[in-house]
């Protein structure tokens, strides 16, 4: 499947500005990611700006690479911009700053990244949000600065696609606010069944109130999604 039949799946518009991709418990949302960073690499006219919480540039360089997009190459060349949520920590614990600055330094990164690339649309993709609560260690501080961050860059030219991983109350506390304001939410969980050789897991996608569920299947070199009644969209 190609980026652009994975970008229809997932139920993406065009002129989507937040995007939410909810990962449930012990479930793998990483292919979600590396499709939607492909499709937005597809126009010479877009940057990518990756705020990396959980995952590492090699971990993603590696599954982009399954799917035929060369992540490396792209961030050579300009077209990708990555912040690193662990080099932020670790500069503000060198310099004994309080965690305070955390926010402060990673809105003037993507401010100044934003500022930057006025002339192309930016994808702004936020690899799993709860990180960033774990380190404020306060929800409420987490949301307001989310919702700080979509009112001043929140225009037609800027996309958010905000990943978050839901294992506990306070992730879904974070996540019934992320989903108020999204025009697309897209679930990914294990199947409740158990382990199957032919499906990995289900994939839901919330728009408009409609709710469609797919079945997905990871394989070594891309993946299938299978929509209701069995037929593989391929």
């Amino acid at each position: 499947m190609d980026a652009r039949q994975c970008f229809q799946a997932f139920g993406c518009q065009p002129s989507d500005q937040l995007l939410v991709v909810k990962e449930q418990h012990l479930a793998d949302s990483n292919f979600v990611f590396a499709y939607l960073m492909k499709q937005a690499l597809l126009d010479e006219n877009n940057r990518v700006l990756l705020l990396l919480t959980h995952n590492s540039l090699p971990h993603y360089e590696c599954v982009a690479k399954k799917i035929g997009l060369n992540l490396i190459n792209k961030v050579q060349s300009g077209m990708v911009h990555v912040i690193d949520l662990q080099s932020i920590v670790l500069d503000l614990l060198n310099n004994q700053l309080p965690s305070v600055d955390l926010l402060s330094t990673i809105q003037r990164r993507i401010q100044q990244n934003v500022t930057e690339n006025t002339n192309y649309k930016c994808w702004v993709f936020i690899d799993d949000y709860t990180h960033i609560q774990d380190c404020t260690h306060d929800v409420a501080e987490s949301i307001n600065f989310l919702n700080m961050l979509l009112g001043e860059f929140y225009n037609e030219t800027i996309r958010y696609i905000v990943g978050l991983h839901v294992g506990d109350e306070n992730d879904r506390i974070l996540s019934s606010d992320l989903e108020y304001s999204a025009d697309c939410i897209i679930d990914v969980s294990l199947m409740k069944t158990g382990r199957s050789d032919d499906i990995s897991g289900i994939l839901k996608v919330l728009r408009n109130r409609k709710l469609i569920t797919y079945h997905y299947k990871v394989r070594e070199y891309g993946v299938d999604i299978i929509a209701p009644g069995n037929f593989l969209i391929s």
